[in-house]
């Protein structure tokens, strides 16, 4: 059976994703505050470790989406 965490941060990646080429910014903000109200407990212990991961896994998915709307730029101009 496979970590419930990396399918979640899959998941997460999906949607920031989906949430940048939407441009909708404010769900995107949404879903940060939700993870950090989910996993308080984590960061409580941890922070470093959680603010480590969130910051390298917001950050690859943000580089694909702007990769994506680039290459979609490109299609359509």
């Amino acid at each position: 059976m496979r970590d419930t965490g990396a399918v979640v941060g899959k998941c997460e990646n999906i949607l920031i994703v989906i949430f940048v080429l939407a441009g909708a910014y404010t769900a995107l903000s949404v879903l940060i505050a939700g993870k950090a109200l989910v996993r308080r407990e984590d960061m409580r212990q941890n922070s470093l470790y959680f603010l480590a991961g969130t910051m390298v896994n917001v950050t690859y998915s943000l580089l694909i989406a702007l990769a994506i709307r680039a290459v979609i730029e490109l299609q359509a101009g």
